[in-house]
C-alpha cells in the first residue's frame, strides 16, 4: 500500500522531472513519492498578492464540525453566515460546505431572508447550478468541493466562509492504515491544509482582486496551531492580518501564533 512501489517505476523512465503545483505540500511528501533518493530541489517564489486584501479570518469561529459536534454548531453557524453576508450586503458570498448534507443542514437554519439570498449546489447539475447563480441576483452560493477547478475572481465573490476543516476520513481503510500502520500524520494533516489552503485561494485571483475568508469550524484551531510549520507562508501571514474587508466581527476567543 505504499505510495513509492508504483511511483518509483514511474519515476525511473527519465533522467529529469519536473513537479509543478501552486502547492506542493511540506513534510514527507518527497519520501511519500518515491523520490526520496532523488536529487530533489524546491523552487518557490513569494505571493505577489497584497495580504491585506486576501485576509483569512479567524475570530467569527462558533463551534466543532465534528460528526459529534456539528448537531449544536450549525444553528449558529448558520446565522453566523447571514450577519456575515448581512456585513457584506450587495457582494457575493461563496460558502465551502464540505457535504451536501451540511449545505442542506445550513440552508435549513437560515432565517428566511438569508435563505431568500442563497442558492445550494445541485448535486445533479453541479456546474450548472453554480453558473445559475452567478447569473442570478442571489448573494450566496452554498458549495460542496468546490476548493479547486474554479475562479471566483473580482464581483464574483469579495468573501468566503470555510464551514468545516477536510480531514480525510479515518473510516477508510487506505487512510487508516497510513495513519495508524505507517504513523503518517504530515501527511494527514497535509490533506486538510491543502484543502483549506486551496478553498482561500478561490476567492483571490490576482494582485488586483480582494476577498476577505471567515473560518467558522473551530476545528480550524488546532490544524493551524499545531501544523504552522506545514502551511505556505502566504496563508500564515494573512491569518488576521490588518485589513478593511472584515466588514463582520465579533470579539476574538482566540490567539492564534504565526
Amino acid at each position: 500500500m505504499a505510495a513509492s512501489r508504483p511511483l518509483g517505476s514511474l519515476w525511473s523512465q527519465s533522467e529529469k522531472i519536473v513537479l509543478s503545483s501552486a502547492t506542493i505540500p511540506k513534510g514527507d511528501f518527497i519520501d511519500n513519492i518515491g523520490l526520496d533518493d532523488k536529487d530533489v530541489y524546491n523552487v518557490s517564489v513569494e505571493s505577489t498578492f497584497p495580504k491585506e486584501r486576501r485576509p483569512v479570518i479567524t475570530t467569527e469561529m462558533v463551534g466543532k464540525m465534528t460528526r459529534g459536534e456539528r448537531n449544536e454548531t450549525i444553528p449558529e453557524m448558520a446565522e453566523r453566515i447571514g450577519d456575515i453576508a448581512d456585513a457584506h450586503s450587495g457582494e457575493n458570498g461563496f460558502v465551502h460546505c464540505n457535504s451536501y448534507r451540511i449545505a442542506e443542514r445550513l440552508y435549513d437554519h437560515m432565517s428566511l431572508d438569508v435563505q431568500d439570498r442563497t442558492r445550494i449546489q445541485d448535486q445533479e447539475d453541479r456546474e450548472g447550478s453554480f453558473e445559475d447563480w452567478l447569473d442570478s441576483d442571489k448573494q450566496i452560493f452554498l458549495s460542496v468541493a468546490m476548493d479547486e477547478g474554479i475562479s471566483l475572481d473580482d464581483e464574483k465573490a469579495r468573501w468566503q466562509v470555510v464551514a468545516k476543516a477536510s480531514y480525510p476520513f479515518m473510516g477508510d481503510e487506505r487512510v487508516s492504515y497510513r495513519v495508524n500502520e505507517l504513523g503518517h500524520w504530515d501527511w494527514y494533516a497535509n490533506q486538510a491544509i491543502i484543502n483549506l489552503q486551496q478553498a482561500v485561494g478561490r476567492g483571490m485571483r490576482s494582485k488586483d482582486d480582494y476577498c476577505a475568508t471567515y473560518l467558522l469550524d473551530e476545528s480550524f484551531k488546532s490544524l493551524i496551531d499545531r501544523n504552522g510549520r506545514l502551511f505556505e507562508d502566504w496563508f500564515m501571514e494573512s491569518i488576521d492580518c490588518e485589513n478593511d474587508l472584515q466588514k463582520y466581527s465579533s470579539p476574538s476567543k482566540f490567539n492564534f501564533s504565526a
